[in-house]
């Protein structure tokens, strides 16, 4: 049939008068003729070009609501039903006018009621959407032509398919308008399509480390550093991602998420995590799940979504507003800066509406990345202050393929990321940590070179946070299977906190704790060679001494392993036993010198300090 017999077809769907052989008649275009197929689907793709404008005009968000203002929306007058569903048809034909778009929009921006009609539209047509993607775009079987016949021998109007036809119309306007706004992924509906859809350019690519994603960017290009981020859907797999608006709003997203860049004021996150920085140009920023919408009020947040199970939002700085839907009711919660809230979701038992449950949380400190720039800490000051020969803070370039070395000898180390690991850097005790899994991923970085000790004095340093106790777990070593260097710190076969030492005379020598290290929380650790005696460090506190006859001071051993210890012929694991770390490392540091006590005990409280500004810092309003 020609377009406009298609386009009368559809808009008799939409307003549920199509009868029965019509809606056959339809169906049945749809499935075997690609041209009309490709009409729909333009249809369909010109309202998703037009959502990031829709988005802006109906649905931002006023700022925070004052007294006044909540009587003004008291006492407003809603149009009725047939009122605002006109307008509704006309926004989707593309045929309303300025006046009425105007109406329309001040209808939804101040009616809670007219808001909550749209929602149920919008969650009719979620629930049904697989099923008419199923019975428009996929071919029937053989079993089903019967029924087919049956169809078009009933010559009466569409009475009990009312509430599906509700749902086809809610399909333009809640799956292409506002980009399956609040729908659970599980009903949303895929079409068919061989690449995601992108749109405009609109995010910039400030740090991509180690990602990679299901699908790039424009055609497929790769995302990275610099390159600029269209309108669509992602799915990263492994890595961070960092972006930016022109409107200043910054994203920090953690691999595994999916999620979806809709405008520079809204990103839709499916699954995973995301932290979010807003400036007072980006005000009114919202972050869209399944079940929630988070709207900024000025602030810095992060959202967590676990599929079909629940969201989180945690506040460190301002305020943001979570506005949800129960069984269709529209709730909302102001949350300041220092709480969090969980929203847990699932489908209800006909499958009409979402049902959720909102429950206060503890703020999560230390669980989101939400700055990969390594700050300038006092801590950091304090160590560049007694003049380390290597010092890694965890900080990463922009690709995350080289952690830098703060030190003057600018050593920096390659970040050895196995594949199956979703992200390196998690948060730290001072900004972020090396962030490793044990013999899961078996990821490291390794030091090629780096000044040794000639002195017969050494110091090492290191915040570690020990998620298990690998047998020979390592913290740094410059160490391999066949030759020994100076020094293997780490955790003995016990998971007691460890460090071997070669002597002048080429003997080894293990200076060991007496239990084992404490696992799930920070510690500060340092091992101190003064040419006659080592002694071994756990937050400030000596654990043990011993005598030694100073220090092998011309390794053959070149490198260094940070979390795994390396083989120095060719920089990877060991393969006999590399001991690999499981959990976190930060603020490492080699001195060749020694380090006195009281220098140790500064370094330990400079450390713990940073906890306790942090903690201050994010209960700022």
């Amino acid at each position: 049939m020609n377009k406009e017999e298609l386009q009368k077809l559809i808009n008799q769907l939409l307003e549920q008068s199509i009868s029965d052989e019509d809606f056959t008649l339809l169906k049945k275009e749809l499935k075997s003729s690609k041209e009309s197929r490709l009409h729909y689907l333009d249809l369909c793709q010109s309202h998703s070009i037009l959502s990031e404008k829709f988005n802006a005009l109906i649905f931002e968000r006023p700022p925070a609501k004052t007294v006044q203002r909540e009587v003004q929306e008291e006492s407003h007058d809603s149009m009725n039903e047939d009122e605002l569903q006109k307008l509704i048809n006309q926004l989707l034909e593309q045929s309303i006018s300025d006046e009425d778009f105007n109406i329309l929009k001040k209808e939804l921006k101040n009616s809670k009621a007219s808001r909550q009609h749209y929602l149920e539209l919008c969650q009719t047509h979620s629930v049904l959407s697989e099923k008419y993607n199923a019975l428009i775009f996929e071919r029937p079987a053989v079993h089903n032509k019967r029924n087919e016949k049956q169809e078009e021998n009933h010559k009466v109007r569409i009475i009990p398919f009312a509430a599906m036809i509700t749902s086809l119309a809610a399909l333009f306007i809640a799956v292409f308008i506002i980009g399956n706004k609040q729908q659970p992924l599980s009903v949303q509906p895929e079409l068919v399509s061989e690449t995601p859809f992108r749109g405009e350019v609109i995010a910039k690519v400030n740090k991509a480390i180690a990602t990679e994603f299901e699908y790039g960017g424009l055609d497929g290009q790769t995302i990275k550093p610099g390159s600029w981020l269209p309108i669509g859907s992602y799915n990263l797999k492994r890595g961070i991602l960092e972006i930016s608006y022109n409107n200043g709003v910054a994203a920090i997203i953690e691999a595994p998420t999916r999620f979806t860049v809709e405008s520079d004021m809204l990103i839709n996150c499916q699954s995973g995590r995301l932290s979010a920085n807003v400036p007072e140009s980006g005000k009114g920023f919202t972050v869209e799940t399944p079940c929630a919408s988070i709207i900024d009020l000025g602030t810095e947040f992060s959202v967590i979504v676990e599929e079909d199970e629940y969201i989180e939002a945690h506040v460190y700085k301002g305020q943001v507003r979570v506005e949800w839907t129960n069984q269709g009711d529209i709730s909302d919660k102001l949350l300041d800066a220092g709480n969090a809230l969980r929203i847990i979701y699932q489908q209800s038992d006909n499958s009409k509406f979402v049902e959720t449950i909102a429950a206060g949380i503890d703020l999560k400190r230390n669980f989101f990345i939400r700055n990969l720039n390594e700050p300038e800490s006092e801590y950091s000051k304090n160590i560049l202050a007694l003049n380390p020969v290597l010092y890694f803070p965890m900080d990463v370039t922009e690709d995350g393929n080289i952690f830098k070395d703060w030190s003057n000898y600018k050593n920096d180390g390659t970040a050895n990321i196995r594949k199956n690991q979703s992200t390196i850097l998690a948060r730290g005790k001072s900004g972020n940590a090396l962030r490793l899994a044990g013999v899961n991923h078996k990821s490291f970085i390794h030091v090629s070179n780096y000044p040794k000790a000639r002195f017969n004095e050494i110091s090492v340093t290191a915040w570690v946070n020990a998620h298990s106790r690998p047998e020979w777990a390592t913290i740094l070593k410059n160490w391999d299977a066949f030759d020994y260097g100076q020094f293997h710190f780490g955790l003995n076969q016990l998971g007691h906190l460890d460090v071997e030492i070669q002597d002048l005379d080429g003997e080894r020598h293990h200076i060991t704790e007496d239990i084992p290290i404490p696992t799930g929380s920070w510690h500060h650790v340092a091992f101190v060679h003064d040419g006659t005696h080592v002694t071994l460090y756990r937050n400030g506190k000596k654990l043990t001494k011993t005598r030694i006859n100073g220090l092998r001071v011309n390794p053959n051993i070149n490198g260094l392993g940070i979390g795994t210890k390396l083989s120095e012929v060719d920089g990877q694991a060991d393969k006999g036993n590399p001991g690999h770390w499981n959990g976190r490392l930060d603020e490492i540091a080699i001195f060749n010198h020694a380090l006195t006590i009281d220098q140790v005990k500064s370094l330990n409280r400079s450390g713990r300090l940073l906890s306790k500004i942090q903690k201050e810092q994010d209960s700022q309003p």
